[in-house]
């Protein structure tokens, strides 16, 4: 028999292993603290009157949660909620069938709140529990020398109990102990079924009838898989079983409860029907193979569902055909781990389509995998209407307008394959660009404002993103005055003073020239206007040997390149990054 010390041994062994609970004790409430302070949480357990009935004992016991409050009992209600948590972790325990063998918990136990008691100021619950513990009034087992005679022989009781201990009776031999129904019913309580000890009963399939009649039936023990969801879709070609599903929105409901390896045997027919209502986590299990079947309305739906190692799965065909709205799906990851295949397979159209934020993705992750077609359309188009219009970084812009050069200006051709025969360069010609500026015009020159006035004297070229002081430094200084009265150099404009200017280098001022000018004065166009002379012009471009020389520009012949001493005097332009 279960004794009162077992049992305690078992609550301290419950609370011990519990991770909240700190101190464990039994005895009177007066006790708790009286021997040793107290660690809190605290599980203290004191024992009531019990009593004994039918061949049971009924050991009672108030079981204590308590923990400490705040001064300002700030924590009083999270100190119940943590309590009633603990409480109900250890009579959980307590209902192991486990313990079957020994005692039964009763299912009904009191839990009764209580704040700001002892004089530790603590709050918890107090659940008052009764265990039953078969007492077989067994006078052998009494330590006594005292042996009662015998008139009459006594058969022991009896004890039926179920296997987890749910049921459990005693009664004596020569009785009769009826043992009751079991009940069977689903999670709904629409079907209910009593169950004798003796009887066996078959459950009932599940029955589906749909609109025009025709019923159809799910055993009861069979699972729903993708044969099953077949055999629905299928029934569409006989019955409207199908049709009923989805205008009742169940199908849905159906498709979730296939398993992991249901879902990967989906038919590419079953695909066609449940693509739209497959979840996040159902399209990331889908197989290589049922990626490739993939049609375009399915991907419609599940592009921004797919993991970023499925992406990269996509056939060269699948990715060519994504629409706009997937493209826009794709997330930067999945963007960084597409195939340099896949990338190639972009058409200009779909890069287009991209947010500023996916094609600077693209161009950060993938740019070696790039194709010259697609370089050339993010150069002349996506670069000028979305990098410049949303904060490209300047070392991207930078990295992408130095891909290509610029055309020099001329157009007439003296022999095929010449510059005037070929023209290579981003440009339409010399003054205008592919698409759009920032401004929304073409013109590759423009004032801070768009516009050509130039009243500030102010130019912006749009094709390099250099801002220009159109009016030379007429001057003439050495060339390391040059570099200093650039960089000191300010200009006010009507969108405020700029400054950051700096002597250009040798490429960036002949980026400016245009070599179809008449005359062969290659600055004398608009907004510049520069006449021709042969004085050359200083840039910041040293001569490595000597490196006392650095390099002037004349624009009377085109170009005329001349090296001369640093502490020689010369002209000048001053330039800065506009973008």
């Amino acid at each position: 028999m279960f004794s009162l010390n077992q049992f305690v041994s078992l609550l301290n062994s419950l609370a011990s292993a519990h991770e909240q609970i700190k101190t464990f004790g039994e005895g009177d409430v007066w006790e708790i603290g009286a021997s040793a302070a107290v660690q809190y949480p605290l599980m203290w357990a004191v024992p009531q009157p019990s009593s004994t009935a039918q061949k049971l004992l009924n050991m009672k016991f108030s079981l204590i949660f308590a923990d400490i409050l705040d001064p300002d009992k700030s924590n009083e209600q999270d100190v119940l909620s943590d309590m009633m948590q603990i409480a109900l972790d250890i009579l959980a325990q307590l209902n192991n069938p486990d313990y079957a063998d020994n005692f039964i918990l009763d299912p009904n136990a009191n839990l009764i709140p209580f704040t700001e008691k002892f004089d530790d100021d603590v709050a918890g619950w107090k659940a008052d529990i009764n265990i039953k513990i078969n007492f077989l009034s067994d006078r052998c087992a009494v330590p006594s020398g005292i042996v009662p005679s015998i008139s009459s022989t006594l058969n022991m009781p009896v004890i039926v109990r179920n296997s987890d201990g749910s049921y459990n009776v005693s009664f004596d031999a020569g009785s009769t102990a009826i043992i009751p129904d079991s009940v069977i019913k689903n999670s709904d309580n629409s079907f209910t079924h009593s169950l004798s000890a003796t009887e066996s009963y078959t459950i009932p399939d599940s029955s589906i009838t749909d609109s025009d009649g025709t019923v159809s039936s799910l055993p009861a023990t069979r699972s729903f898989t993708a044969k099953t969801l077949q055999e629905l879709i299928n029934s569409v070609a006989v019955s409207t079983i199908y049709n009923d599903l989805v205008t009742a929105s169940k199908l849905a409901g159906l498709v979730e409860l296939l398993s992991n390896a249901d879902l990967g045997n989906l038919t590419t027919s079953q695909l066609d029907e449940v693509t739209a209502i497959l979840t996040s986590v159902q399209v990331q299990l889908l197989s290589d193979g049922q990626l490739n079947d993939l049609s375009t309305s399915q991907l419609n739906y599940i592009t921004g569902l797919l993991g970023s190692t499925q992406v990269a799965l996509l056939s060269n065909t699948q990715i060519s055909e994504l629409t706009s709205t997937q493209i826009q799906e794709l997330t930067s990851t999945q963007i960084a781990n597409l195939t340099s295949t896949q990338v190639q397979e972009l058409t200009n159209t779909q890069i287009g389509y991209m947010s500023s934020t996916q094609v600077q993705e693209l161009v950060h992750s993938q740019l070696s995998n790039l194709s010259t077609s697609q370089l050339q359309y993010i150069l002349a188009s996506v670069m000028s209407n979305q990098f410049l219009q949303d904060n490209l970084s300047v070392s991207q812009r930078n990295s992408m307008n130095e891909i290509y050069t610029l055309q020099t200006g001329q157009t007439t051709s003296y022999a095929t394959g010449d510059d005037g025969n070929l023209q290579h360069g981003r440009l339409t010609d010399f003054f205008t660009l592919k698409t759009n500026n920032v401004f929304g015009n073409t013109h590759r020159f423009t004032d801070e404002n768009g516009t050509q006035t130039y009243t500030s004297n102010y130019v912006i070229d749009h094709a390099t993103g250099l801002g220009w002081c159109r009016s030379e430094q007429t001057t003439a200084v050495s060339w390391s005055s040059a570099i200093t009265n650039a960089n000191g150099f300010s200009l006010s404009t009507s969108i405020g003073t700029l400054s950051n200017f700096y002597l250009p280098n040798m490429s960036e001022f002949l980026s400016i020239m245009n070599m179809e000018n008449s005359n062969n004065v290659s600055l004398n166009y608009s907004p510049f206007n520069i006449a021709g002379t042969s004085n050359g012009r200083w840039v910041s471009t040293s001569i490595s040997n000597p490196n006392t020389s650095a390099i002037k520009i004349s624009t009377a012949v085109i170009p005329q390149l001349t090296t001369a001493a640093k502490t020689g005097t010369a002209p000048y332009f001053v330039v800065r990054r506009h973008f």
